[in-house]
């Protein structure tokens, strides 16, 4: 293409006036001005679309990013006391919206409705359903004892006959109260775990339904039953199994539902 040619098609699109017949391409003087605000023009707009292009992709990237913190996803399986994936095998369920795993400090479901209500460690509570932990509230606070902090939690419960909310803490105590006050009822009161056992050695502990028997399971693979202050005095230790390619240390919570003693336990 010839160099009037070239410059035809620019000044076609730019609306840039030729000086005259008699220059083979541009007339000197204002033309070669408007030729390179034409050229520094398209070099800024070059430069815009290339800085449009790469914010796009950069968008793209950090709403991805912010999706996979905001909605943590682990498994959840639903059995038996002692075959934790005997009914139902390992499917999907997602956290509140900005919770991660390591930020669960307990779980319970509720005895009057199977609702699955779950406290984190920064002080609030969550309320849905197994594959859901906060599909009907989220961000709700609670409150502990006085002296006590989510840390110090080492398994919760919710009680089949009434809805009430245990919370039992690593220096062998245990409190009653609600979802968001929990000591309401009952200030911390002791209790003791199987001889050979420590709190530390907890996994996750859960109500029965059906008659209020407290399950507790460890991690070396083996379960109790009891009460609120005896956590064996029901049943003594005995093996307890997972779902295929899980491990103990993979637990993050469980509970049995009110309506018909499902054992449901939730994996990282």
């Amino acid at each position: 293409m010839s160099c009037k040619a070239g410059a035809a098609v620019i000044a076609s699109v730019y609306d840039v006036k030729w000086g005259g017949a008699s220059t083979n391409c541009f007339c000197i003087g204002k033309s070669a001005a408007k030729l390179l605000h034409l050229l520094s023009t398209i070099t800024f707009h070059v430069a815009f679309l290339k800085s449009i292009y790469s914010m796009k992709y950069a968008l793209v990237f950090l709403t991805l990013v912010l999706f996979q913190f905001t909605i943590s996803a682990q498994t959840v399986s639903s059995g038996i006391t002692r075959d934790l994936d005997k009914y139902r095998p390992l499917y999907e369920s997602f956290l509140a919206n900005g919770k991660s795993v390591e930020q669960v400090i307990g779980i319970g479901i509720a005895g009057s409705n199977d609702f699955v209500y779950t406290w984190y460690d920064d002080g609030t509570m969550s309320i849905g359903k197994s594959s859901d932990l906060a599909s009907r509230s989220s961000a709700i606070n609670y409150t502990l004892p006085a002296g006590k902090s989510p840390q110090d939690i080492v398994g919760m419960g919710i009680a089949g006959s009434n809805d009430y909310v245990y919370t039992w803490f690593s220096d062998y105590t245990v409190c009653t109260g609600t979802s968001r006050d929990l000591d309401a009822y009952r200030p911390l009161y002791s209790f003791s775990l199987p001889p050979g056992k420590e709190t530390d050695d907890i996994m996750g502990m859960a109500i029965a339904g059906s008659n209020d028997y407290v399950y507790v399971w460890y991690d070396d693979g083996t379960a109790s039953a009891g009460t609120t202050k005896d956590l064996d005095v029901y049943r003594s230790i005995y093996l307890y199994t997972l779902p295929a390619g899980k491990t103990f240390a993979d637990i993050i919570g469980l509970g049995i539902a009110g309506s018909n003693d499902y054992t449901y336990v939730w994996f990282k």
